[in-house]
């Protein structure tokens, strides 16, 4: 099963799921893995052999989404920078376009394609400096001690102007306007300028389902 498995891992992500579910289902063989003694990444020997017993409990399909979750977090994207998180999880309908000058053609931010009414969150640590409509659509604006400026829109917003957020505070919900679509436009401008908010963001969250009918390949 483990090497049928192994062929539908689609990212570097996935193995390391797969390898924590054949530790939880007693290795390739259905014998237990040996714990190896000493440290590992600076924990005891006897915080190991804990924490391994406690996830070998865990139904297989609870363990994956578990490991995931673990793996995602301490992996994150590399050159992310860790004050920062996504405003929603969806997929980028349209990605940064620099423009050519302040008042040149391009994209400023991401797009996030999201459904109606989708909770809007703050994506770092700030202050709400705007609140209001501009052409027709609701937009919020966060700054932060740093000199950057959030801007997302079109969204209706549960929070007003002084407000103080920290990420994953909800500031509203997602409306429609904005390309035509339901997509969140996110943008950042440090120290004016404005700039990709990808590199800034850690990877989003992917769940890995288990399917018990992988047993009988």
């Amino acid at each position: 099963m483990a090497s049928k498995l192994r062929e539908h891992a689609n990212s570097p992500t996935e193995m390391g799921v797969l390898s924590v579910y054949r530790l939880s289902t007693g290795g390739a063989n259905g014998s237990s893995p040996p714990i190896p003694a000493g440290r590992a990444d600076g924990l005891p020997r006897s915080a190991i052999v804990d924490a391994v017993t406690a996830l070998r409990r865990l139904p297989p399909p609870v363990f994956a989404v578990v490991a995931l979750l673990v793996v995602g977090l301490v992996v994150g994207r590399a050159g992310a920078d860790s004050r920062w998180s996504w405003p929603l999880v969806g997929a980028v309908s349209r990605a940064f376009e620099r423009p050519s000058s302040d008042w040149g053609a391009g994209h400023r931010g991401i797009d996030i394609v999201a459904g109606v009414g989708a909770l809007v969150r703050a994506p770092v640590t700030g202050v709400v400096t705007f609140v209001g409509t501009v052409a027709s659509r609701g937009v919020i604006v966060i700054g932060t001690r740093y000199d950057e400026e959030v801007t997302l829109e079109p969204v209706e917003p549960t929070v007003a102007q002084g407000d103080a957020v920290a990420p994953g505070d909800v500031v509203g919900l997602l409306r429609t306007g904005h390309d035509g679509g339901t997509a969140l436009h996110f943008g950042v401008r440090v120290h004016g300028e404005y700039v990709d908010p990808a590199p800034l963001l850690p990877a989003q969250p992917r769940i890995v389902v288990y399917d018990s009918r992988l047993d009988s390949w």
